[in-house]
């Protein structure tokens, strides 16, 4: 019957071989998991925003924006091609480590993603909230567009930023 360090320290679903793993190693497999999981959920987002962004230029009533609506379109679209380019880039920087004969990710494989993830999330927010904009100006009028537009930029911020940010002060 295995002991009872064996039983508390090996992961679920794990092996020997990961069990016999410092406890920091598998700490950073289980990091790095948790990094490509995340993007499991956020990368069909921002690729769909992506998709309906490069059809736009071919509808008809695309001629009609003006100079301050095609410059939130530009906005919406580059950002979303930037963000769909980091928040991939993770998974080729895995497979790249991979195929440079390294199985395990070290510290800074792991912190690199997590800076690319972050930097792909806020051009995925500033994709967002530039498209939010954009449809805004088009329908509405007035002082409304850039309440709205604010509002939506505010609800962004603070649900994929703000809250992080209000957690980390709280533990300190």
């Amino acid at each position: 019957m295995p002991d009872h360090d064996t039983l508390t320290t090996q992961p679920s679903g794990g092996s020997d071989e990961a069990a016999s793993k410092p406890e920091s190693e598998r700490e950073r497999q289980e990091d790095f998991r948790e990094i490509l999981e995340g993007l499991r959920t956020t990368l069909p987002g921002i690729q769909v925003v992506f998709g309906f962004l490069l059809i736009v230029p071919f509808q008809a009533a695309f001629a009609d924006l003006d100079g301050v609506e095609t410059g939130l379109y530009m906005t919406a679209f580059l950002s979303a091609a930037v963000a769909s380019a980091l928040l991939i880039a993770p998974s080729a920087l895995q497979r790249l480590h991979w195929l440079d004969g390294h199985r395990e990710h070290d510290e800074t494989v792991i912190r690199q993603s997590v800076v690319i993830t972050v930097a792909g999330t806020a051009a995925m927010a500033v994709s967002l909230v530039s498209g939010a904009a954009l449809v805004v100006t088009v329908v509405l009028d007035g002082i409304v567009v850039p309440l709205v537009s604010a509002a939506v930029a505010i609800v962004v911020l603070f649900a994929w930023f703000g809250l992080s940010f209000t957690a980390h002060s709280n533990d300190g």
